[in-house]
């Protein structure tokens, strides 16, 4: 019996074109016009921080007011870190050791329950 090398019929059919293309001249164009984009949008940096300021003290509405001081400080300061909280919902710190197994257990009675009356799925 033969081993390793190339299987028959393995792999791509001579003319197919890739699915997925690593360096396409079409990807690389891409970046490229993202970066030039980019850089025709700093010009305007200056003015653009000046429309803002005007706006932040002097805006017809309370609205675009806030906007713009919004604006300016994610600017200036980056954007405020957003709190994810971690964990399960209810409030666990406060139970002690046997408050938690008798939780758990509960939790795995329901499951086993649930799961031998064909309620109970994995997703």
């Amino acid at each position: 019996m033969a081993r390793g090398g190339k299987r028959e019929g393995a792999g791509r059919k001579k003319g197919a074109k890739d699915r997925k293309p690593r360096s396409s001249p079409i990807i690389i164009a891409k970046a490229q016009e993202k970066r030039e984009l980019r850089e025709a949008a700093r010009q305007f940096t200056d003015e653009a921080l000046k429309t803002l300021a005007a706006i932040c003290n002097g805006g017809q509405s309370e609205a675009a007011r806030v906007s713009a001081a919004c604006a300016l400080l994610d600017r200036g300061y980056g954007k405020p870190m957003q709190q994810v909280e971690n964990g399960s919902p209810g409030e666990f710190s406060g139970l002690s050791d046997e408050e938690l197994d008798a939780r758990i257990a509960e939790g795995v009675e329901y499951v086993a329950t649930h799961q031998a009356d064909g309620r109970f799925t994995r997703n």
